[in-house]
């Protein structure tokens, strides 16, 4: 048996290189070069891993990089290019893909917007794949990217743009799903489905923030806003994992758990609210 390090979900078989339930692709086991052979230039040595598959000493060094200069328009495209690249080739880990910290990368890199510019390039980047597995993976990418673009831009009226631009995404990714292979033993749209319960999820957050935006006054919203700006960590972000969590649970559930599952997102979203506004 397989545990899936995206979703959780015990895996019967060993032979599938995939989870059946969310379609990440499983990690057969990084090597990662002995520190002493890489380049002494921090940006440099990012690159270096990059080019051995290795994401998330890629994404130190490139954050480690970026602390003492401000990337020109030519290195930026490199990063974007390289980062992309590897994001596509290689299957990722959930609990590398966190090694990483992206969101410390986009923080140093104040000036730009690498997460969302990142979710854009995989977005576009769909023809690539040419089964609904390597496209599942493709779409738990775009999600691990929306996650920390919800702790990096921390205005509601921000997070409220980057859920629509998901959802319209994500439909953009199950629909070219209909055109590719399916698993063995699964149905012809079952990346499909699965996408579809992204989707879903997507929507009734963008119905929550849209609500909490409406009850409060902008001055309300930018005072949240610049106290989460300035906090050490965004720990709202766990109530929506949660909430997402508890939402793709549902796919391989049963009624009754269904509605006990569909329950639990709701109140991971209410307490996100409450969080939120520190009530």
């Amino acid at each position: 048996m397989r545990k899936c390090a995206s979703c959780g979900f015990v895996n019967d078989s060993d032979d599938l290189n995939f989870c059946v339930r969310c379609g990440a692709l499983f990690d057969k086991g990084r090597k990662v070069p002995d520190a002493s052979t890489m380049p002494s230039d921090p940006l440099e040595r990012g690159f270096s891993y990059l080019s051995s598959d290795c994401f998330p000493e890629a994404i130190q060094s490139f954050t480690q990089a970026m602390s003492d200069q401000v990337p020109d328009d030519d290195v930026y495209s490199k990063l974007l290019d390289g980062i992309t690249s590897c994001m596509l080739r290689v299957p990722m880990n959930y609990e590398d893909y966190l090694r990483a910290d992206m969101s410390k990368l986009a923080l140093t890199l104040e000036d730009r917007d690498i997460i969302t510019d990142l979710m854009g390039r995989l977005s576009d980047s769909r023809d690539v794949c040419n089964i609904q597995a390597g496209l599942m993976g493709l779409a738990n990418e775009y999600l691990y990217l929306t996650f920390d673009a919800m702790a990096v831009y921390t205005d509601l009226r921000d997070l409220m743009e980057i859920v629509s631009d998901a959802i319209v995404n994500l439909d953009q990714l199950a629909e070219h799903s209909l055109k590719l292979p399916s698993p063995e033993g699964k149905a012809d749209n079952w990346a499909h489905m699965l996408i579809g319960n992204y989707i879903e999820f997507m929507q009734v957050l963008r119905e929550t923030i849209q609500r909490a935006i409406s009850s409060h006054t902008p001055e309300e919203l930018d005072a949240a806003s610049d106290r989460w700006a300035s906090a050490p960590s965004c720990n709202y972000i766990n109530t929506i994992r949660g909430a997402f969590s508890a939402s793709v649970q549902t796919a391989a559930a049963g009624k009754l758990m269904s509605k006990m599952l569909l329950k639990m997102r709701d109140t991971q979203l209410t307490a996100f609210v409450s969080i939120y506004f520190g009530k």
